[in-house]
């Protein structure tokens, strides 16, 4: 079951063409001047974008087959990370929600990229809406954990919300992971040590010699 999962995640992380293939129209990003150096990157490496700028565009331009929706969902979501390392946020949001729309919707990696840079920008519920997205068509515990993050640090969430994620990730990826350990970071602070403590229990139930949770273990008993 574990190995099924893991192949369909992957499958979905790549693109997913429901509802049939389709060629988004961002004709407006391959009109787009050059973008001028930003101060802070350095010459090599913006020549190097600037390398990759151009080759993408030209990969965009020469797709015209709906069957080739990988290549056009994966030149999207380059041309956004490109945009991204340039400073150039509001094309590079355009650039991953084309690869989104080249994979019906559903290209996790391009909705990640997409919520990860409206974090870095401060747009923090257009970031929770990118995650949720995510969480609503494939299993990704990325997405669980920068969304529990988000609720609790920037977007004022519930107990109850805040919990949901984490417990959903749980559920979902076990106890051996980013959100896992956030969420007994997260417990500790609320109060709720005896569901910390039937977490880490848990844990070790499944893997008695883990040295992260015995480490916890030790220190919860020191309280």
């Amino acid at each position: 079951m574990k190995k099924i999962l893991i192949t369909l995640s992957i499958a979905l992380l790549m693109f997913t063409a429901c509802g049939g293939p389709n060629l988004p129209d961002i004709t407006v990003l391959l009109e787009e001047p050059i973008p001028s150096r930003p101060a802070e990157i350095p010459e090599a490496y913006y020549e190097t974008l600037i390398t990759r700028l151009e080759d993408t565009r030209e990969t965009i331009k020469t797709v015209t087959d709906p069957s080739e929706i990988e290549t056009i969902y994966t030149a999207y979501l380059d041309l956004g990370n490109i945009y991204r390392d340039l400073n150039e946020n509001e094309k590079a949001i355009t650039g991953y929600e084309k690869a989104i729309e080249a994979g019906g919707g559903r290209g996790l990696a391009a909705w990640l990229s997409k919520g990860a840079l409206l974090e870095r920008i401060g747009e923090y519920k257009e970031a929770e809406k990118a995650y949720r997205e995510i969480i609503s068509v494939g299993a990704n515990e990325q997405a669980h954990f920068r969304l529990a993050l988000l609720l609790r640090q920037h977007t004022n969430g519930s107990e109850s919300e805040i919990r949901e994620v984490y417990e959903n990730s749980l559920t979902l990826f076990g106890y051996f992971t980013n959100s896992a350990q956030d969420y007994l970071i997260y417990l500790v602070e609320i109060g709720d040590t005896a569901r910390a403590d039937e977490i880490v229990d848990a844990a070790l139930e499944r893997d008695p010699s883990n040295e992260g949770y015995l480490k916890i273990k030790e220190s919860y008993d020191n309280l």
